[in-house]
């Protein structure tokens, strides 16, 4: 597959796009499917489809990469209900949009474990904020677990993508 047509051509990014949003909605109920771990606070995630939406913020920008965040988004408030979208769409769009910063806008040459750090950083701590205004203030004491589980999982997130890029030479040709 030349994913170098597939990026240039219209129908094919789209198609493209299309496979990497269903790519981020399977790896998303794969991950909600999971056994919940009784050494984490509830809901805790490892996080996984946030290795596409970081490659797709790399290889075609903050505008497919929100879009992605939203389609899933959506397909979680239809499988899951309104406060799993809600903590969905309020994780994914404010991490997306830092993500994309970091690896788009910064001038420095950030390493993807860097940047997934500080991606799921800010997906937790907007859920975290989101669950505290809906349910209650104490939530805002898993906010210290929450930052240790930003580190590990962000960093095997940014690990993943960093292992994976280079068996992908055409597309990692736009990264740089």
């Amino acid at each position: 597959m030349n994913i170098d047509y597939f990026s240039k051509n219209k129908t094919g990014r789209l198609t493209l796009l299309a496979v990497f949003c269903a790519l981020t909605i399977s790896i998303s109920y794969l991950e909600s499917i999971m056994p919940i771990s009784p050494f984490l606070p509830p809901g805790a995630k490892p996080g996984f489809a946030n290795i596409v939406t970081m490659f797709i913020c790399s290889c075609f920008g903050f505008f497919p990469a929100i879009l992605i965040i939203i389609i899933k988004s959506i397909f979680i408030a239809l499988t899951r209900g309104f406060i799993a979208f809600i903590m969905s769409i309020s994780g994914g769009i404010l991490s997306t949009l830092i993500t994309g910063f970091l690896i788009r806008g910064s001038r420095f040459n950030l390493s993807f474990i860097f940047i997934g750090i500080i991606g799921a950083f800010f997906h937790n701590l907007a859920q975290i904020f989101v669950a505290s205004f809906i349910i209650s203030n104490c939530l805002l004491y898993y906010l210290p677990i929450l930052i240790l589980l930003s580190i590990i999982t962000g960093s095997i997130t940014g690990l993943i993508l960093t292992i994976i890029l280079p068996v992908l030479p055409k597309v990692h040709h736009y990264i740089k």
